[in-house]
């Protein structure tokens, strides 16, 4: 029987991923955890074979709570599931060395084959987040940087006015600059990210989970 650490946040998600995990015949929950602490102590007390980590409650927060079981815990086998594909999210996967990374759309059956490989410390990432990676659309050089973490502080606040459709007078009176430098901003950003279009720029910001789609 495959033990099982859940960290999930949210109650009726506690409910339902508990429900598919005890419900599979080969796997069982032996602790939800809401927080780092609580799941630090189930983590310490209980040695699961494999954690299950929601990150949609709060990826940095979530990701926070992976590193404290790296750091107490080393190789224990980690697999997080997450309702969108962020750059974000998968940098920090690799980062922490989280063996699953799976899609919310793909179901159950693939969060289950993620925990199973994870087991023999294999890695199951889902094929749109393997995509981002094997692309180049997310970079694993450089520290793993994206091409968002080369944007200037006010270069982020101007990515999603734009990608909402505001136009560059309308962002610039949001933001209190001059059209000049708003347009310096614009032409940045869109280099930076290789974006040519506001058409591309909208679906980059969507999927980077900057604005709602």
């Amino acid at each position: 029987m495959v033990r099982v650490l859940l960290i999930e946040c949210r109650r009726l998600c506690q409910e339902a991923l508990q429900t598919l995990i005890d419900g599979d015949g080969e796997m069982c929950t032996v602790a939800i955890a809401k927080d780092s602490n609580q799941a630090l102590n189930a983590a310490m007390m209980l040695r699961p074979d494999v954690v299950l980590v929601d990150i949609d409650g709060n990826e940095s927060d979530c990701f926070d709570t992976i590193a404290l079981l790296r750091q107490a815990l080393g190789d224990l086998p980690i697999v997080v599931v997450a309702g969108r594909c962020l750059d974000s999210g998968i940098r920090r996967a690799l980062e922490l060395g989280v063996l699953g990374y799976v899609l919310k759309d793909e179901g159950f059956g693939v969060v289950r084959r993620a925990m199973v490989a994870a087991l023999s410390g294999q890695h199951l990432y889902s094929a749109r987040v393997m995509d981002r990676i094997e692309t180049g659309e997310l970079s694993v050089e450089r520290e793993n940087r994206t091409r968002l973490d080369a944007l200037t502080a006010r270069e982020r606040q101007l990515l999603p006015l734009l990608a909402r459709g505001m136009s560059l007078k309308e962002a610039c009176v949001v933001l209190s600059i001059s059209y000049k430098t708003a347009d310096k901003h614009k032409t940045n950003l869109m280099n930076k990210l290789d974006i040519h279009d506001r058409v591309e720029l909208t679906r980059y910001a969507v999927r980077e989970g900057l604005i709602e789609p």
